[in-house]
C-alpha cells in the first residue's frame, strides 16, 4: 500500500473501530479478499471507504461491480449501501444509481448526497451538500495537517503497514484508533458541529446485521 494511501486509510480504520464499538458482532472485512458468497440471505453489503460523486476508492461503477462479482456477491442479499461521500449526489446519475445499473439492477444500492463521517458511537451521518461548511473544512483542514496529527499519522500508517496483511481489521483499529486518539478528538469535535446537526440536513443510516468490507 503506497504511503499516501496509508495517511489516509489511517482515517478509515478509526471509522471501522467506532462502528465495531457499537456493532461488535458485525462482520468487517478487506474488500480486495472479501468473500460475498458467505453472506446470508437479506443481508446487508455496506462498503466503506474514501469516494466521490463518480468513483469508490478509485473504482468507477462498472469496476466495482465487477469486483463485488469476482468476489461471490449472492442474489439472496439485502442491497448495498455505500458509506462513501457523494455516492447519492446526483439522482438517477449518482454513483450509487450506476452501480445499481452495472450489477444489471439485481440489488438496491444507495448511498448518501453529500460527505459522511462516522461518528464517537459508530453512527454514520451524512450530511447535506448544499450547506455551506467551508468554516468548518478550513478548521478541519488545520487540525488533520497540524504537526502532532501528522505524527500520530504516520505511526498509525506504520502498524497499517505491518499487519493490514494478517486479515485482523478489528484488532488492527483498535491500534490505529489508540494510535490516533489525541488528534482525532479534535478531528471528531470538529466533524460534530455539522455532521451531527438535524440543522445542516443531516441523513441518519439505519443498521442492520451485516457485512463491512472497507
Amino acid at each position: 500500500m503506497p504511503a499516501a494511501e496509508l495517511q489516509t486509510d489511517v482515517g478509515r480504520y478509526v471509522e471501522i473501530y467506532y462502528w465495531n464499538l457499537s456493532h461488535p458482532r458485525e462482520k468487517i472485512v478487506s474488500l480486495e479478499s472479501a468473500d460475498l458468497s458467505t453472506m446470508a440471505d437479506d443481508e446487508i453489503l455496506y462498503l466503506m471507504g474514501h469516494g466521490s460523486a463518480t468513483t469508490y476508492k478509485g473504482m468507477d461503477a462498472k469496476t466495482l461491480a465487477k469486483h463485488l462479482l469476482s468476489r461471490g456477491l449472492r442474489e439472496e442479499i439485502g442491497g448495498i449501501v455505500l458509506l462513501s461521500c457523494k455516492a447519492g449526489l446526483g439522482g438517477q446519475q449518482s454513483f450509487a444509481t450506476q452501480l445499481h445499473a452495472a450489477l444489471g439492477g439485481k440489488w438496491p444500492v444507495s448511498g448518501f448526497e453529500g460527505a459522511t463521517a462516522v461518528d464517537t458511537r459508530g453512527e454514520v451521518h451524512g450530511i447535506d451538500p448544499a450547506k455551506n461548511t467551508l468554516h468548518l473544512n478550513q478548521a478541519f483542514d488545520m487540525a488533520w495537517n497540524s504537526q502532532e496529527a501528522q505524527r500520530e499519522r504516520a505511526e498509525a500508517a506504520e502498524l497499517i503497514r505491518e499487519n493490514h496483511a494478517l486479515g485482523k481489521p478489528k484488532l488492527l483499529a483498535m491500534a490505529v484508533a489508540m494510535a490516533t486518539k489525541k488528534s482525532f478528538a479534535t478531528l471528531h469535535d470538529i466533524n460534530s458541529q455539522v455532521f451531527f446537526d438535524p440543522g445542516h440536513g443531516v441523513q441518519d443510516l439505519p443498521r442492520q446485521g451485516s457485512l463491512v468490507a472497507y
